[in-house]
């Protein structure tokens, strides 16, 4: 045997693919992402998933144990998994905007129009909403301003219908 690959008892050796190599350092997942991607695309195993104690946000959505366990990062794992037309809401999305509204293990809302049959993931609340246009236009005509507001408006302000009177 040569010098690079001669044992002690007990010691395995460190060839290719062995501890401290580049190919387990470009296996070493940061952010977000979805497992069953990443064991597709062969950048990790299903083994090396559960052993790397990767942190589970949502049902097939793991994260870096580095990141800062937050409503905010579970937002960010439901994020991957929304189909179209659907979008993160209510005190999930001012979260995501940085509003301290919603606690790390509360579920992620979620908006999705009749159109969307869409359940989510256990650790998500899902809400079908129809936009009553109808409505809209009546209020309206009876002389109030009808404001839509983005989670970021929602953020700074504590009340969001606006009288006519002012």
């Amino acid at each position: 045997m040569s010098a690079n690959t001669a044992r002690a008892c007990g010691r395995r050796g460190r060839g290719p693919g062995g501890p401290g190599t580049l190919r387990q350092v470009r296996n070493h997942l940061t952010g977000v992402f979805v497992g069953s991607h990443a064991i597709a695309e062969g950048v990790i195993t299903r083994r090396q998933l559960r052993e790397r104690s990767y942190r589970r946000l949502v049902h097939g959505v793991y994260a870096d144990p580095g990141l800062e366990f937050d409503h905010r990062l579970r937002c960010s794992a439901v994020a991957l998994l929304l189909p179209a037309g659907t979008t993160i809401a209510g005190h999930s999305a001012a979260a995501w905007h940085g509003a301290p509204f919603a606690a790390t293990h509360d579920p992620v809302t979620v908006v999705r129009p009749p159109s969307v049959l869409w359940r989510g993931p256990r650790e998500v609340r899902v809400h079908q909403i129809v936009r009553d246009e109808a409505r809209i236009a009546r209020l309206e005509a009876a002389g109030w301003r009808v404001v839509r507001l983005s989670a970021a408006d929602l953020r700074d302000l504590e009340g969001v219908v606006v009288p006519p009177w002012t």
